[in-house]
């Protein structure tokens, strides 16, 4: 019996980047097993369009079999978060002051030292130290000069290792002065649409699928340029028309990424696989 096979792909980062896999027979034997992989899959689901020119280039797939799915947002990122339990979470994590906030795996693709580089320059230009950058991420591979860095900065770089609750992460986005995006490459890019539905102003890399996924909704920067993420979170911070207007664009940008129709087209998908 024959039985059609649906493949997920969030990326070919083994392809473009395979400096930014762990070191080990694993860089080696991964994109010759992903290729394999994603030629035998009858449909293969992808989260953007820049993922899917990615996966038919680098996989060798052809056009039929790409479905291009973004993900979504959960409903309970949306629903309101009181002041008294932002400050709790802040109390609970030490967070005590206002922050600029970054969320994902510490890896070289994150891009965090260029970020608390700019970090360093914005507070130097407001002329301020009523302010901290909070990293909210487990340590990943080849993380261990950031590491250092953090250690070095720790008076205004605060690293969350572990925020395992839904809650206290929803918490922590509410209560930022605004999300920084900056990684150098992603497949979609989930920390997008959880600023949004928190309601804090966007600063994002101009790279691969992020401002795909962005839209108009954040202030998009060259990933690579330290001043140009410093001027970016200048602006937010210094002018109240700008946040506001980022915050109102994201809202409405977050209409694009509901779960009904994320799982329409999933269920679409796999309807149209059983009946061939």
């Amino acid at each position: 019996m024959d039985v059609p096979v649906i493949s997920t792909i969030w990326d070919a980062i083994c392809f473009v980047h395979p400096e930014w896999l762990r070191p080990g027979l694993g860089r080696y034997l991964a994109p010759a097993l992903f290729k394999e992989g994603a030629k035998f899959a009858d449909y293969i689901v992808c989260s953007s369009e820049h993922a899917a020119n990615d996966i038919k280039k680098y996989y060798g797939v052809s056009d039929h079999k790409i479905n291009i799915i973004p993900w979504c947002i959960s409903e309970h990122w949306k629903s309101p978060i009181s002041e008294s339990v932002v400050a709790k979470t802040c109390k609970k994590f030490k967070i005590e002051k206002n922050y600029i906030l970054a969320v994902g795996t510490l890896q070289p693709r994150k891009n965090f030292e260029r970020l608390i580089d700019a970090f360093l320059k914005v507070l130097g230009d407001m002329q301020t130290k009523d302010m901290i950058l909070v990293i909210v991420g487990k340590p990943g591979w080849g993380c261990e000069t950031l590491l250092n860095k953090i250690d070095a900065h720790k008076d205004i770089v605060l690293h969350l290792n572990c925020v395992d609750d839904d809650e206290d992460l929803r918490a922590i986005y509410k209560g930022s002065s605004a999300v920084a995006f900056t990684s150098l490459y992603e497949g979609f890019g989930m920390p997008a649409l959880e600023a949004f539905a928190s309601g804090v102003p966007l600063m994002a890399a101009d790279s691969t699928s992020i401002p795909e996924v962005v839209g108009d909704a954040a202030m998009l920067i060259d990933p690579l340029s330290i001043d140009d993420m410093s001027r970016a979170l200048n602006d937010i911070l210094k002018h109240d028309d700008i946040a506001k207007d980022l915050v109102n664009r994201g809202h409405q940008r977050l209409d694009m990424f509901r779960e009904e129709m994320m799982f329409d087209k999933l269920f679409g998908l796999y309807s149209r696989a059983k009946n061939g």
